[in-house]
C-alpha cells in the first residue's frame, strides 16, 4: 500500500513541477520506483470514457449532406456564344438593309460602308461579351437533397431547388447544340419560386441527364448512392 504521505507531496507539486521531476526528486530521496508509479497512478485520474458517436444527420430521412456537392456542371461557353453571335449578326443586317442608314450617311459625306461595319462589330461584340460573362459565371451544383443555381454576371443569381419540388426531369439538344456535342437537361418544379431550370450547354449531356436523374430519384426514394464528386 502506497503512504499517504507520498501522494501528498506529489499532489503539492503537481502544479509547480513536471511528472519527471517529482520522479526523479522521489527517487534521490530514496522511494521504491514501484511506489512512485502506483502513487502517479493515485493522483492521475483515470481519462474519461469516448462519448458516443452521434448518429448521422437526417439519419431517418435517409439523406446525409457532406456538405460536398456530388456533381458540378458548367456550361461549354463556345456552344452558348455561337447562337448569340450568330442572331445578333443576323439582326444587325435586316436593320441595315430594312432602314438603310447610308442614304443619311451618304448626305452626310461619311462614307457609309466604314460606319456599317464599325456600328454592326461594336453591337455584336457588346452582344458576345455579355453572353460570355453570363456563360462564364454560370455554375450548377448538385447535393444529396438539393440542387444549386449560380447563373449572372453584373448581378450574381443564387437558385436552390430542392429534389423533392422536382416533378419531371427533360432532356433536349438544339441544332446548335448537337452540331457542339453539347444538351440542355430541364427540371420542372411545382411548389417552388422558379417553375423551370435550364442546365443548357453541359457536354456529355445524355449522361448528365442520367446522373441527375438518378440523384433525384435516390434522394425522393430517401436513398443516398455512392459517395462521388465530378466537374464538367
Amino acid at each position: 500500500m502506497v503512504e499517504q504521505s507520498l501522494i501528498d507531496y506529489i499532489k503539492k507539486n503537481m502544479n509547480q513541477y513536471s511528472p519527471d521531476q517529482i520522479r526523479q526528486s522521489l527517487a534521490q530521496s530514496g522511494w521504491d520506483q514501484e511506489a512512485i508509479d502506483e502513487a502517479f497512478r493515485q493522483v492521475s485520474p483515470a481519462a474519461p470514457a469516448a462519448p458516443p458517436a452521434p448518429a448521422p444527420v437526417n439519419q431517418g430521412m435517409g439523406v446525409q449532406d457532406s456538405g460536398r456537392p456530388r456533381l458540378v456542371l458548367r456550361p461549354r461557353i463556345i456552344a452558348g456564344i455561337f447562337p448569340k453571335f450568330f442572331g445578333t449578326l443576323v439582326f444587325v443586317i435586316i436593320f441595315f438593309f430594312v432602314f438603310n442608314p447610308a442614304v443619311l450617311l451618304v448626305f452626310l459625306g461619311i462614307d457609309p460602308v466604314v460606319i456599317l461595319i464599325l456600328t454592326g462589330s461594336l453591337i455584336i461584340f457588346i452582344s458576345v461579351f455579355f453572353s460570355y460573362m453570363n456563360l462564364r459565371a454560370r455554375e450548377y451544383r448538385f447535393f444529396d437533397d438539393r440542387s444549386e443555381f449560380y447563373e449572372g454576371f453584373l448581378n450574381i443569381t443564387r437558385k436552390v431547388v430542392r429534389y423533392d419540388r422536382i416533378t419531371d426531369i427533360t432532356f433536349n439538344r438544339s441544332v446548335w447544340e448537337r452540331i457542339w456535342g453539347t444538351g440542355t437537361v430541364k427540371l420542372n418544379t411545382a411548389g417552388s419560386p422558379y417553375k423551370e431550370i435550364r442546365i443548357a450547354y453541359v457536354r456529355d449531356s445524355e449522361r448528365i441527364y442520367q446522373d441527375v436523374q438518378n440523384l433525384v430519384k435516390s434522394s425522393q426514394h430517401g436513398m443516398t448512392g455512392t459517395e462521388s464528386y465530378h466537374r464538367r
